[in-house]
């Protein structure tokens, strides 16, 4: 009952999002512990909509995340230290690589987020 009434709201959602005209390719996957929807952008990375299903909860980390440890290690000042463009790719690097026995901490952040440095002054 609970999952199909996740697949009608996935359906509703798919059908209002494709009415945009600036949306490339819209894919949708669904499964027994969450149904999501991916969005190819114009530009940009592709956006992506997740439902879990009910007793399903989920652990996420962002591009904002790398923002709020960079602040931490260089200050209001950061961007002169890391260029920020490169911040969803160290994110998606991080979610694709991590041990999962270990999981994903605020240490795996920094290690990715050296990745991301532009200077050390």
């Amino acid at each position: 009952m609970k999952l199909t009434i996740l697949t009608s709201a996935l359906a509703i959602v798919k059908n209002f999002i494709t009415s945009f005209p600036n949306l490339g390719e819209v894919q949708s996957v669904e499964t027994t512990i969450f149904s999501e929807i991916t969005l190819g952008m114009q530009t940009g990375p592709p956006a992506q909509i997740k439902m879990l299903s009910p007793g399903v909860l989920g652990v996420y980390w962002s591009v904002a995340d790398f923002e709020s440890q960079a602040e931490q290690n260089k200050g209001k000042y950061w961007r002169a230290f890391y260029d920020e463009k490169e911040f969803y790719g160290a994110l998606e690097s991080m979610m694709s690589n991590h041990d999962a026995n270990l999981g994903i901490t605020w240490h795996t952040v920094e290690t990715y987020l050296d990745d991301c440095k532009i200077a050390d002054l």
